[in-house]
């Protein structure tokens, strides 16, 4: 599903200089996701929880499309960027998945009442 959100193909940073991105937007897109579903409250908090050395925390990351966790100043940084349509997307599409039963609203919790 995320593969169908439109991006610049040369991942392009509107015309600034500066280093490449380590990773995509996509990725990127789906620590966002995770740190919504698992209503992390920061940036410090989702990275705290990705580094946690435990079997499913991996499995997180590796749905991520990550092989090792990024530092936190990355997290701040390319968090800042996605604009508010898509954060509003992410909740509507969590919405969809509690009410369509898809995934299961003990383990992820509502991103209606998150704040974004």
């Amino acid at each position: 599903m995320i593969g169908l959100i439109r991006w610049p193909h040369n991942n392009s940073r509107g015309g600034r200089r500066g280093r490449p991105y380590v990773y995509p937007p996509t990725v990127i897109l789906r620590c966002f996701i995770v740190r919504i579903w698992f209503r992390l409250d920061s940036n410090r908090a989702l990275h705290e929880y990705l580094a946690m050395e435990i079997p499913y925390n991996e499995k997180v990351m590796k749905g991520c499309g990550l092989s090792r966790v990024p530092s936190r100043r990355t997290f701040d940084r390319r968090l800042v960027i996605i604009s508010n349509d898509i954060k509003n997307r992410i909740a509507a599409v969590g919405d969809l998945f509690i009410r369509e039963k898809i995934i299961d609203p003990s383990v992820l919790s509502t991103v209606i009442d998150y704040k974004l």
